[in-house]
């Protein structure tokens, strides 16, 4: 893609990230987005079918952190976990500046499965670093499904409610801890 196209889609996505924080996600219109982007309809649909998708892009970016390759690199699983949990860690402190209310709101007027979509996609990420790290004999055998499950909605808990509320930063600490007490071997930090 040329450097002109990924400067168009950064504004698309810059610009449709305001929207969805200050409008939510029922709210914003693809032509909101084309208006707050200064592109013709046209030039956004060359990028982005839906608002859907534009969501589902900057939920993406947020979480992004590459367990895969580290794990390909030999990476101590500790390690990558302490590197995942830390994304997910600093995204439950964004406070004003998360997706949360977004993606509640596209949940309950869409009523598709895109958010299941993407929940497989991190349970999937999740069961890869929780097999590599209990063969490396870092991890305790623990059921992957209940532990990442545990940590997305305790996560999506403390991101929608950080909209309304200042959430002190133990909170979402504590949930870091329990996540590490549940999966790390002979863990022994505090909670």
């Amino acid at each position: 893609m040329s450097n002109k196209g990924q400067n168009t889609i950064n504004r698309i996505k810059a610009e449709a990230m305001n929207l969805f924080l200050q409008k939510g996600y029922k709210d914003v219109s693809m032509q909101d987005i084309c208006n707050a982007s200064s592109l013709s309809k046209g030039g956004l649909y060359r990028h982005f079918g839906s608002k859907a998708e534009i969501l589902f892009s900057l939920v993406q970016e947020e979480r992004q952190f590459d367990v895969q390759n580290q794990i390909e690199k030999g990476t101590p699983a500790v390690e990558i976990l302490n590197r995942y949990l830390d994304v997910f860690y600093q995204n439950m402190l964004m406070g004003e500046r998360s997706l949360a209310f977004a993606l509640f709101e596209y949940a309950v007027s869409e009523k598709d499965s895109g958010l299941l979509d993407e929940d497989e996609k991190d349970i999937e990420i999740w069961r890869s670093l929780m097999s590599y790290g209990v063969g490396r004999g870092e991890f305790n055998e623990v059921d992957y499904r209940l532990v990442m499950n545990t940590l997305l909605y305790a996560y999506r808990g403390i991101r929608m409610w950080s909209r309304a509320i200042d959430i002190d930063e133990n909170v979402p600490r504590s949930i870091i801890e329990i996540i590490k007490h549940m999966v790390i071997k002979d863990y022994k930090e505090s909670i």
